[in-house]
Parts: structure tokens; C-alpha cells; sequence
């Protein structure tokens, strides 16, 4: 077995928006990683170009959520990339209408992305489909038995199905009985769809790859709702899962846009977020900011010291501080870069962050002057960088 890991964290130069790459290997195998894809610019088309010049496959296309800025990209990537697992947390369809809502002008693959967000990625060739759920469980699970294996395949024995009797109150319930229904079935003969509770995680040899993704906000979804029912449909009972024939026309979007003025200020987004720890000796190599890349030479030479990698997209930290650092503890202890949530956005910090040697903040949203109020606490811009 390996004596350590080299890993390569890369992100690209798209302005607003988020693009990483992570590359981790050893003398003998070596896993593609993707975290995120857009940009409310082009140019993350320009970056997608770049990479596609070192690598061919995608092992892991992890998305965070489907706004814009994260996923603008995305068609673009399939095109150009064969990928073998996708990872993005379960989105209710009330949220998708909202989204169609949010981004009137974007091209038609992005609303057939949130009409069919499982049949679009299959469609184009991703072998493996898992949505990520959500859970109102409580849960301990800070132990993990990890046994290092020469096995290069991605180890998914720990993943949990998702029972859909949880969701029988929730205004989605039939969309996610559907889903289960459906896509059980397609489990039985290719095993390419599978719906999974993040409280779970999977292994390649012996890195750990765990998320956490948080409740979707029923309450504004039921405000939206409502709204649609009196604005749309004149009080006219409609199961939420025809309600995404909205999502396709153009003209009905605009009717909604009443709706969602009325909830876009508070609602909390769907959003999923991950962790990259191995569980043996590490080498962080490279850290590859705008085409600038930074040797790093500190050796950490076993679990105790800092390995862990995170990437938070939007989720805010500090609504959800308590869940997120159940899920997390052991590599919030052990953290050695954080992508900071939203872009650095203040309202979804957390300080628990800065144990990270290594925080990535983006320039666009946060300026380098505002960095120490945004943040709250001094330390040191060495280990801080800011991308602009």
C-alpha cells in the first residue's frame, strides 16, 4: 500500500462564480474531481478549455446547487469530458420552478437541467447518477472504519438508501415517492440512478468523501406555492410534480415572477457541500489559484495533522452551524482549505472555519479591505488567498 497521497487543488479564473478541480493520486492511481462549473460570465468556457488539455475523464462531478454561477458551465464539461459519477442533492421541484424563474435568460439546456435534472446527465452520457437527500434524523456517526485497500474502485457500501416514508409531510412527498418508485426499478437492471441520504459517505483506497446537504425551506415553497395556485391556477388543485411543465415555458415563467419576489429575499437554497479527507499520510502539493500555482511544502505525515479539504459552495455555515459541525467535526479539526461559503459572504460565515490554513475567498463579492470585517478575527494573509 501507498506510503502517501499527492493532491492538486486547482481553482480556475471564471469572476463570479466557481469552478474547482482536485486531483488526488499516488505512484499508481489518480481520481478527478470537480466541484462546481459556472460563472455568470463566459469566461469559465475559456477555463473548461484549459483543463481539457491535461485530462479526459471525470471520476467525481460534484455539484453544489443549480444556480447560475455554479453550473453555467456544465453543459459545456459533458461535451468535452467522459464522467463516471455525479453527485447533486435532491432539489424539490418548487425550488427548480423558482429557479426558472430567477434566470429568465439562460439557454434551454439549463431548463431542461432543472425540468429532468436525473435525465439530462444520463442522457449525456454520465454513467452514474446520485442524488444526495436530506434527512430530519439525528445522527452520531463521527466513527469510521477505515481499511486501506488497493482497490481503485470507489467504495459506495456506506451510502444509505433514502426511505421516502420520512418525506410523507413534506410539500414534495409525491415528487420523491415518484423518484423512488422509478428509479428503484431502473436499480434492478444497470444500476445507474441512486438516491442516498447524505449522513452517509463513500471510500476510494482510503480517502473519505462526506457531504451534508441541508432541509429544503418548506415554508417559502409553500408560500410560492400558494402564490402560484391563486396568481397561475386560480385556486385549482395541481400535484406539484405537473407543476414542472412551468419550468419549459417561457411565458408562464413570467407570470410567476409576482411569486417570486415575494419569497427571493429569504429563502435558503438547496445546497450541497463536501469534504475530501484521506486517512494516511498526505502531501498537499499544489494549490493553483488563477493559473498561479503555489508549491506547498509542508509534509503532513499522519491523520492527526491538518489534511482535510472542504468545499461549501452557498451554503450558510451559520444558519446551520450546529448540524454542519456535527457532520464535520472531525475535519473541521483537521482542516487544511475551505472554499468560503457564498463567496465570502459575511452573513454565511462561521469563525469555526479558521482552523483552515488555507481559505478561498472570492474577490468579487468581498474586497481585500473588507476581508478583516467580513471575517471578524485576525489572521494571517499568508494562508489566505483572494481571488480576483
Amino acid at each position: 500500500f501507498m506510503c502517501c497521497y499527492h493532491t492538486y487543488v486547482r481553482f480556475f479564473d471564471v469572476g463570479y462564480g466557481l469552478f474547482s478541480y482536485i486531483n488526488i493520486s499516488n505512484e499508481e492511481r489518480s481520481i478527478n474531481v470537480i466541484y462546481d462549473c459556472g460563472s455568470r460570465s463566459k469566461s469559465v468556457i475559456r477555463e473548461i478549455g484549459k483543463l481539457s488539455y491535461y485530462i479526459k475523464t471525470i471520476d467525481m462531478l460534484i455539484l453544489s446547487h443549480l444556480h447560475e454561477d455554479h453550473v453555467s458551465g456544465v453543459y459545456n464539461l459533458l461535451k468535452r469530458f467522459h464522467v463516471k459519477y455525479l453527485f447533486m442533492p435532491y432539489i424539490p421541484i418548487l425550488e427548480r420552478i423558482i429557479l426558472s424563474v430567477a434566470y429568465p435568460d439562460m439557454p434551454p439546456w439549463y431548463y431542461e437541467l432543472l425540468y429532468n435534472p436525473i435525465g439530462f446527465f444520463l442522457n449525456r452520457g454520465v454513467e452514474n447518477v446520485f442524488i444526495i437527500f436530506p434527512s430530519k434524523r439525528d445522527f452520531d456517526r463521527f466513527g469510521i472504519d477505515i481499511k486501506p485497500s488497493d482497490d481503485p474502485k470507489i467504495k459506495f457500501d456506506h451510502l444509505k438508501e433514502i426511505d421516502p416514508k420520512e418525506f410523507e409531510d413534506d410539500i414534495y412527498k409525491d415528487e420523491i415517492k415518484y423518484m423512488y418508485e422509478t428509479y428503484k426499478k431502473l436499480d434492478l437492471y444497470n444500476r445507474k440512478v441512486f438516491l442516498r441520504y447524505y449522513f452517509s459517505h463513500l471510500i476510494w483506497l482510503n480517502i473519505v468523501f462526506k457531504f451534508y446537504v441541508n432541509l429544503p425551506d418548506n415554508s417559502r415553497l409553500k408560500m410560492f406555492y400558494d402564490c402560484v395556485k391563486h396568481e397561475v391556477l386560480n385556486n385549482k388543485e395541481i400535484r406539484i410534480e405537473e407543476l414542472k411543465e412551468v419550468i419549459v415555458d417561457k411565458d408562464v415563467r413570467n407570470k410567476l415572477r409576482k411569486c417570486y419576489e415575494k419569497i427571493k429575499k429569504d429563502i435558503n437554497y438547496t445546497t450541497l457541500t463536501l469534504s475530501i479527507m484521506p486517512y494516511s499520510n498526505n502531501i498537499l502539493r499544489f494549490i493553483c489559484l488563477y493559473g498561479n500555482c503555489h508549491p506547498i511544502r509542508r509534509y503532513l505525515i499522519d491523520y492527526h495533522f491538518s489534511t482535510a479539504l472542504m468545499f461549501t459552495g452557498d451554503f450558510n455555515v451559520r444558519k446551520y452551524r450546529d448540524k454542519f459541525y456535527k457532520r464535520y467535526r472531525k475535519e473541521l479539526e483537521n482542516l487544511l482549505l475551505v472554499q468560503a461559503p457564498h463567496h465570502g459572504t459575511y452573513n454565511y460565515w462561521d469563525n469555526m472555519l479558521l482552523n483552515a490554513h488555507y481559505i478561498i475567498v472570492s474577490n468579487n463579492i468581498v474586497p481585500l479591505i473588507n476581508l478583516y470585517h467580513v471575517i471578524k478575527t485576525p489572521f494571517s494573509l499568508i494562508g489566505t488567498y483572494i481571488l480576483e
